[in-house]
Parts: C-alpha cells; sequence; structure tokens
C-alpha cells in the first residue's frame, strides 16, 4: 500500500502523458462509436462484415506506407530529438521512404485489383471503390507521419489538441453528410485524417519540431537512411499482424457461413477494439518513448510498474464491465440485430487482457532488444493465430473468438519466458 500511495503522489511525466493520451484516444473513440452506431442502425448484417473487410483493408494500407514510422521514427527521434542534425536527417529519410511505399501501394492495387476485389471481397463492392480507397489512404499515412514526429518528442499535450480539434470537427462533418453507403464512409475517413494531417503539420510547424526544409533529399545520409531501414523490416513482419490475419479470415468464414456471421464475429471485433485503440495510443505516445530514453533494467522495471497500475489494472475493470453489460452495450453502441454476438464477447475480451499484456512486453523488446528477436515474437504471434484459428474455424465464429484467447495466452506465457532470458542482457 506503501507504494502505491508514493505513486498516486507522483506527478511524473509519465503519468501527465498517460492522462494526456487517455484524452486523446477518448475522443477518436468518440468519433468511432457515433460513426459505428450509424452504420450498424443502417446497414445488414451481411453488410457490416463486409465493412469490417474494406476498415481492415484501408488499415493494411495505410500500416504498408508507414512501415518505419510507427517504432523506428517515433525511437529516432526520441533518441536524437536534441541533435539538430541527426533529427532533421531522420525526418527527411522517413519522408521519402513513405513516398516510396506509397507509390508500391498504388501500383500494386492497381495491378491487382481484379484478384483483391475477388478473394478479399468476394465480388461484393467494385474496382473503383478499391481504387477511392487507395488514394485516400494517403492522408492517414501523412497523418501518422506527423503524429510519429510529434510522439518522438514526447508532447502528448499537443497529441490531445490535435485530435480533439480534427475530431469534433469531423463529427460535425459527419452528422450532415452522414449516409448508408460505403463511399460516405470511406469519404468520412478520408477527411477525418486529412484533418489530422492539417493540424498535426500546423502544430509541429508551429513548435519547431518540423519545417520543410526537413524535406530536402540532400538531407538524407546514409545513417539516416540505415538507422530507418531496420525498421522497415521490423515493420514488413507486422504486416503478419492480427489485422492481415483477419483480412484472410473473413472470406474462409463467409464461404462456409456467409456474411452474416462475419457481421456478428465484426461486432464483438468492434467491441474488443475499444481497450486496443486506447492502448495503442497509450503505448505509441507515452510508454514506448518513456523505454527508449531509459537506460538500465531498474528504470525499465519502474516504468512497467506505473503502466501496469495506472493503465492496465483500470483497463481490465472496463472489461469485466463491458462483459456483465454485454447485451445494453451491443444495443447502445450497435442495434438490436446484433444481440446474437452475445455468446462471442466473453472469450474475446479474455483474449484482449492476454494480448494487452502480451503488447505491454512487447514494447519493451521493440525498445531495447534486437531486429531479429522482435521480428521473431511477431512472426510467432501470428503463427499462433492463425495456426489456432483455422484448426478452429469449422466452429465458424465461436471458434474464432476461442482461437483468439488460447493464442495470446501461450503467446504471453511465451514472451514472459523471453523476457525473463534477454532483460539480462540489457
Amino acid at each position: 500500500m506503501e507504494f502505491l500511495k508514493v505513486i498516486a503522489k507522483d506527478r511524473s511525466p509519465f503519468i501527465i502523458d498517460a492522462m494526456y493520451s487517455a484524452g486523446t484516444a477518448l475522443f477518436k473513440l468518440v468519433l468511432g462509436l457515433i460513426v459505428v452506431k450509424m452504420l450498424a442502425v443502417n446497414f445488414t448484417v451481411s453488410e457490416f462484415g463486409l465493412y469490417g473487410q474494406l476498415l481492415a483493408f484501408f488499415s493494411i494500407l495505410t500500416t504498408l506506407s508507414t512501415i518505419s514510422l510507427q517504432s523506428g521514427l517515433v525511437k529516432l527521434i526520441a533518441v536524437n530529438h536534441n541533435e539538430k542534425k541527426a533529427y532533421g536527417e531522420f525526418i527527411s529519410a522517413s519522408f521519402y521512404l513513405l513516398f516510396s511505399f506509397i507509390i508500391i501501394n498504388i501500383l500494386m492495387v492497381g495491378v491487382f485489383h481484379q484478384e483483391i476485389v475477388g478473394y478479399f471481397f468476394g465480388g461484393q463492392i467494385n474496382i473503383d471503390l478499391l481504387m477511392l480507397i487507395v488514394f485516400f489512404s494517403i492522408p492517414a499515412t501523412l497523418a501518422r507521419w506527423q503524429m510519429s514526429i510529434n510522439n518522438g518528442v514526447g508532447n502528448t499535450r499537443h497529441l490531445f489538441f490535435a485530435v480533439s480539434v480534427s475530431t469534433s470537427t469531423a463529427m460535425l462533418v459527419f452528422y450532415f453528410i452522414a449516409g448508408s453507403d460505403f463511399f460516405t464512409v470511406i469519404t468520412t475517413i478520408f477527411f477525418v485524417h486529412l484533418l489530422y494531417f492539417i493540424t498535426f503539420l500546423a502544430f509541429n510547424i508551429r513548435n519547431g519540431y518540423f519545417t520543410f526544409s526537413n524535406l530536402s533529399i540532400f538531407g538524407i545520409t546514409k545513417n539516416s537512411v540505415n538507422g530507418l531501414f531496420k525498421y522497415v523490416v521490423i515493420g514488413g513482419v507486422s504486416l503478419f499482424s492480427l489485422e492481415t490475419s483477419r483480412l484472410f479470415l473473413r472470406p474462409y468464414l463467409a464461404d462456409s457461413y456467409g456474411w452474416s456471421v462475419v457481421g456478428e464475429w465484426q461486432v464483438a471485433i468492434r467491441i474488443s477494439e475499444l481497450g486496443m485503440y486506447f492502448m495503442s495510443i497509450v503505448f505509441y505516445a507515452s510508454f514506448y518513448p518513456a523505454i527508449c530514453k531509459t537506460t538500465c533494467l531498474a528504470g525499465i522495471i519502474e516504468k512497467l510498474k506505473h503502466f501496469f497500475i495506472f493503465v492496465i489494472i483500470p483497463l481490465s475493470f472496463g472489461l469485466l464491465v463491458i462483459y456483465f453489460f454485454r447485451n445494453l452495450f451491443v444495443i447502445l453502441l450497435f442495434d438490436e440485430k446484433f444481440l446474437a454476438t452475445e455468446k462471442l464477447i466473453g472469450m474475446n475480451l479474455l483474449g484482449d487482457f492476454f494480448k494487452i499484456v502480451s503488447y505491454t512486453i512487447g514494447f519493451i523488446f521493440l525498445a531495447k532488444d534486437n531486429l531479429w528477436v522482435n521480428s521473431c515474437l511477431q512472426v510467432l504471434q501470428v503463427a499462433l493465430y492463425l495456426g489456432i484459428s483455422f484448426l478452429m474455424i469449422e466452429d465458424g465464429a465461436i471458434g474464432l473468438t476461442s482461437a483468439y484467447c488460447l493464442a495470446f495466452f501461450v503467446y504471453l506465457i511465451l514472451l514472459i519466458v523471453v523476457f525473463k532470458y534477454r532483460c539480462k542482457k540489457w
């Protein structure tokens, strides 16, 4: 109890960062919940399943373009932000890597558009909508880039204000243009991320984190490219993710049980994402930069204790609340026609808890360990999830939620074992 009292009185930057990060997550979460509620009311269960597939495809396109930013640029700026020359070189190199991956995305989808529409969407969308998704993912990519610059400096206050201003404006726009078709959904996503990009760019320029001289191709050095490029490898491995796995699992589930079952599974996934969305912002905005700057094992353990007390324990209580009031959550956040999802939520939430703890340990590896350890752990995670999912998919959506829980339980045990071994070398 004495330890808790000391922590409670501590107004350290880490705790303040966590509070601003939580506020950021809340604003973006409100927008997402309003959009999802309107879509759930207007879409059929089958259309909602297809909507989940569209969002997954959009997310993967953005991940492909920002392949070295979420971890690489944040870490390198966190470490070098007081060294003006190195700081500018990393921003310059990141922009041209970003631009290259955007071009690759456009070419890839342009060449394989028929195969993508046929396999991943079962021919349920047209090619024009697919190409629109590709071009509309560009502002999301640029927004992540500017957000990574801000997060690397560690200014969660600017993150909070940038996101709150953009989200509030986007909510008003969506209210006036809201409709029940996929084009409206994609247009709204485009507008939200365009606002994110403009707002982050303005904040970063105003505070001296970014200038257009950073975009000079002459600012790129071999060291800056090499420094970021190893994270391209990590980012490439990160494409073997849950989102990518589900992109393949949804068509398989739809072929066996129909898109309506995919829609029910999508509701369970969206409820899980409530907690995971909050965690992702806290991870990248406060926990990860703090761990990157910590130079000793004792400091890492201290940050880990703070994170468990102030973030993971409260979030665990939140998961319990969602479980006990799951039917109410389904009706409030979605629609009564999705109540069949109730049987999927419990196992999914337990899997979320294992996933959150796993990712907390995983981010320490990302900050402190070498490239190959991180890559192997990422591949292991997806291999466990996909392997167990395909073994249990014969039971439909229930099988997939059980596979999710089991896979992350096993993954957590393996991470703890590896952590005890690797931490001796830090």
